[in-house]
C-alpha cells in the first residue's frame, strides 16, 4: 500500500486547479481550510471523527468541537455563533455533549452561552437564558424531572425561586368546555395502566 502525505500548501494548490479534493485515506499534515461544502460518503454512510491526542484526559478537557461562524459584518454579529462540544466529565472515563449558542445585541462578537448538556449517565440539563443555571433537568437513573431546579425529591419537582410569584401548573382543554362540563382534571391513578377503576384522587374544575 502507498501512504499519502501532503502538506496544506500542496493541497491548496491542487484544490485550486481541480476545484475539488478527493481524499481516500492517508494522513494530512497541517490545517485544511475549505471554502465550500465538504462531503463524506461510503456505502455504509460517511463518518466525521474528531479525536484528541491527549493520553491523559482530565475532566473538562475537550474531545472535539464543531463551531458555527457568521461572516455578517453589516448588521449582524461576527464570529462564533454556536458550538457543539464533547468534553471529558470523569478524567477520561466518560464524556458529555454540550450545546452552546451565541448571544449578542446585534453587533460585535456574540457571547456563547450553555443551552443544553447531555451527560454520560443519561442526565439532561437545559439552562435558563444566561446559560449559567440548570432550570429543566431530567434525572435518568431516578426517571424524574425537575422544572426550575436540578434538586429532585419526587417524580416531578417544580420550583420557583421568586418569592413574589406562586408555583403554578396550567391544565386546559381546547375547545373550552360547555356549561356543566369538566374544564380540566388531574387524575391520581393506582398504576400506569389503570384507566377504569376509581381514582386514588382527582383535582378537577367545572365550568358553571
Amino acid at each position: 500500500s502507498v501512504e499519502l502525505r501532503m502538506t496544506a500548501e500542496l493541497l491548496n494548490d491542487f484544490a485550486e486547479d481541480t476545484e475539488s479534493l478527493p481524499i481516500g485515506g492517508g494522513t494530512l499534515t497541517g490545517a485544511l481550510d475549505v471554502t465550500g461544502s465538504v462531503t463524506a460518503s461510503t456505502s455504509t454512510g460517511g463518518t466525521l471523527s474528531l479525536r484528541t491526542t491527549d493520553t491523559g484526559g482530565a475532566t473538562g478537557e475537550d474531545l472535539g468541537r464543531i463551531e458555527f461562524y457568521s461572516g455578517d459584518t453589516s448588521t449582524g454579529s461576527l464570529g462564533n455563533m454556536a458550538t457543539i462540544i464533547s468534553e471529558y466529565d470523569s478524567n477520561g472515563d466518560s464524556a458529555i455533549i454540550k450545546l452552546q449558542t451565541g448571544f449578542s445585541t446585534g453587533s460585535g462578537s456574540p457571547t456563547l452561552r450553555n443551552r443544553a448538556l447531555f451527560g454520560s449517565n443519561g442526565d439532561i440539563s437545559f439552562y435558563e437564558d444566561t446559560g449559567t443555571t440548570t432550570k429543566f433537568f431530567w434525572d435518568a437513573s431516578a426517571e424524574s424531572l425537575g422544572i426550575g431546579t436540578s434538586t429532585i425529591n419526587s417524580n416531578l419537582s417544580v420550583y420557583n425561586s421568586s418569592q413574589a410569584d406562586d408555583v403554578s401548573l396550567s391544565v386546559f382543554r381546547s375547545p373550552p368546555a360547555a356549561t356543566g362540563e369538566t374544564q380540566s382534571l388531574i387524575k391520581i391513578l393506582k398504576s400506569s395502566n389503570d384507566t377504569t377503576s376509581a381514582y386514588g384522587g382527582a383535582i378537577g374544575g367545572y365550568l358553571s
